[in-house]
């Protein structure tokens, strides 16, 4: 019998099983096929078994969401199969003939080979097994949010924990206001994970400050041993890499000296903060953690945000990275200046060169240390971005995620805990790691009597401010356009107004400067009439792809956005009266055929 048909044998059992025992067990064929791909010689071989994990993954799946994600996965891998059978049947003359290669690229995805590399090429096998164990095996076959929603919760995707303000660089512009200060105490965020599993989620992303710089000195505990306690849990580890170099090798010599002094500070942080000589070979063993080195593009735009020689530590990092098997990514803040260079071809053939599975870009924000407007990308250098993301993503094997123009895909905003929201070095609970205001602080909460007991991260995602901000999140009508900071700046003022939301210090300019309220305002204005032709062929079905239809991908998240807060309406038995803009919730009202 093979093991997709024993994974649908222990699918039907599985509520005859303990949930731990399942998973288990759903584990074991996961990893037994996985072991199976990295000696897999054959394309179409690998693409027909992993398509059968991903069978045994759908049919044990606990969340409608999970399914629903895993049977867009499958449908692309079928258009794959399809396009390898027809180059397997047709020789290339043929194919030339009959003008079936158009076809072929409609058919064919660079994700496939994504896989292939992720595999058989890039990872340790304590990686591979990790990174399908906790992120998606557990992921996949938690009906825990499944339950939730019933009781009309839903958790967010992830959250974002910030847990230090500490850095060794200070980039121009950086919102985490880099340098000292205070951080979250180890016993704190050990209590966040704990509820962040119970309410079923997964993932974790953490940020900084430089997070491998995290040590609290009371317990004598560092990230790494978060990683460790935790480690049925995945983390996403926004990082500028100096703590990331390794041992030291031969090849640093022809390096700058500015290189060589970063890539030396680096090892100190290692050695002295964490007590080891590689974090790199920790992160291969433990293989639940994917750290997304930052960078502005190349040595230039580097070094000149990021300070002189950080970019050949970045080099040394990802060469370490993969020489241990770690998954690792990119994180780079697009601006006015950078904006041709970090969506080039160039550029991201130097990523998939290096090593590079994933990368997110994040729209410079007027905010943090010293805030300037003329870094923001204008609205027109934002649209031509755009296009080149998307262009790229369907031609390179590396998933880059745009995560202010990706809005079409996700269902706009995900801030305010609808997929997620961000925890700051001080416990300030923020919709964004961008929107920097808080009404709740998690310390302050955990140290109630009455929450001692009680699920806070639940309470604070069900609080007010957060539910308010995805209701106003309805009003959104342009998917390109979803930012309540960049693109809906009057939302935010209004929010922060009403709910008497706390700036952190210094990050109050964005909603009360003159100048930068001014510059925002028209800012909105513009880009909503350079984007809104573009979302309008969305959603006539014109960006549709032969594996992908964005139309009713779009629908289907404003759907589900909409049935949400109707559930949270209904679990609560009211509604919030607060804005002082009529909305638009009655009008976007689930109707029965819809249901």
């Amino acid at each position: 019998m093979d093991n997709s048909k024993l994974v649908s044998i222990s699918a039907y059992f599985r509520h005859l099983l303990p949930k731990g025992i399942q998973e288990k067990i759903l584990f074991i064929f996961i990893r037994r096929y996985l072991d199976l791909l990295a000696n897999t010689k054959g394309k179409e071989e690998f693409l027909e078994r992993f398509d059968q994990i991903l069978e045994g993954l759908s049919v044990n799946a606990g969340a409608s969401e999970s399914r629903s994600a895993i049977q867009v996965i499958r449908e692309s891998l079928q258009g794959e199969q399809l396009a390898t059978l027809i180059r397997k049947r047709f020789s290339p003359e043929e194919l030339e003939r009959l003008q079936a290669n158009l076809l072929i690229d409609k058919l064919s995805s660079p994700y496939t080979l994504l896989i292939q590399l992720l595999i058989q090429h890039r990872l340790s096998k304590s990686s591979r097994d990790k990174l399908a164990e906790t992120f998606f095996c557990k992921w996949i076959t938690d009906n825990k949010r499944d339950g939730l929603e019933k009781e009309g919760f839903q958790a967010p995707w992830f959250f974002v924990i910030s847990p230090l303000r500490a850095c060794n660089l200070k980039c121009t512009g950086c919102y985490a206001n880099a340098g000292g200060g205070p951080q979250i105490p180890y016993p704190i965020l050990d209590r966040m994970l704990n509820e962040a599993k119970d309410l079923g989620i997964r993932f974790i992303t953490i940020s900084g400050g430089e997070p491998f710089y995290y040590k609290d000195r009371k317990v004598n505990k560092t990230i790494l041993d978060l990683f460790r306690e935790h480690d049925d849990l995945y983390y996403l580890v926004y990082t500028n890499g100096t703590a990331l170099v390794g041992e030291k090798r031969p090849e640093e010599v022809s390096f700058s000296p500015a290189g060589r002094k970063r890539i030396e500070e680096g090892r100190q942080i290692a050695r002295n903060v964490l007590g080891v000589e590689n974090v790199g070979e920790i992160l291969g063993k433990l293989g639940n953690v994917a750290p997304a080195v930052s960078q502005e593009g190349f040595q230039k735009e580097t070094d000149e945000r990021r300070g002189e020689g950080v970019y050949e530590a970045t080099v040394r990092a990802r060469k370490n990275l993969s020489s241990h098997g770690v998954l690792q990514g990119f994180s780079i803040t697009v601006t006015h200046q950078n904006w041709q260079v970090v969506s080039g071809e160039e550029f991201v053939q130097d990523m998939v060169e290096k090593g590079v599975s994933f990368g997110w870009y994040f729209q410079y924000i007027p905010t943090g240390k010293d805030p300037d407007v003329s870094l923001m990308a204008t609205p027109e250098e934002r649209e031509k971005f755009r296009r080149r993301v998307w262009s790229l993503r369907n031609r390179y094997p590396i998933f880059m995620g745009d995560f202010w123009d990706d809005g079409p895909w996700v269902g706009s905003c995900i801030s305010g805990g609808r997929k997620y929201f961000h925890i700051n070095y001080d416990g300030a609970v923020e919709p964004c790691v961008f929107a920097q205001f808080h009404v709740t602080n998690i310390i302050s909460e955990y140290e109630k009597k009455e929450n001692r007991k009680v699920n806070v991260l639940k309470k604070i995602i069900q609080s007010p401010f957060f539910k308010e901000i995805r209701r106003r999140q309805l009003e959104f009508d342009n998917d390109l356009a979803p930012c309540m900071i960049i693109d809906h700046p009057k939302m935010l003022r209004d929010l922060v107004a009403g709910f008497s939301a706390k700036p952190r210090q210094g990050e109050g300019e964005i909603i009360s400067r003159p100048d930068i309220v001014k510059f925002l305002d028209s800012y909105a204005e513009e880009y909503e009439k350079v984007t809104r032709p573009q979302f309008e062929k969305m959603l006539r079905g014109q960006y549709n792809t032969e594996n992908v239809k964005l139309d009713e991908v779009i629908k289907s998240h404003h759907w589900r956005n909409r049935r949400r807060v109707e559930l949270e309406n209904k679990a609560s038995r009211q509604r919030v009266h607060f804005s002082p803009e009529k909305t638009n919730i009655k009008k976007n009202k689930l109707n029965k055929k819809e249901v």
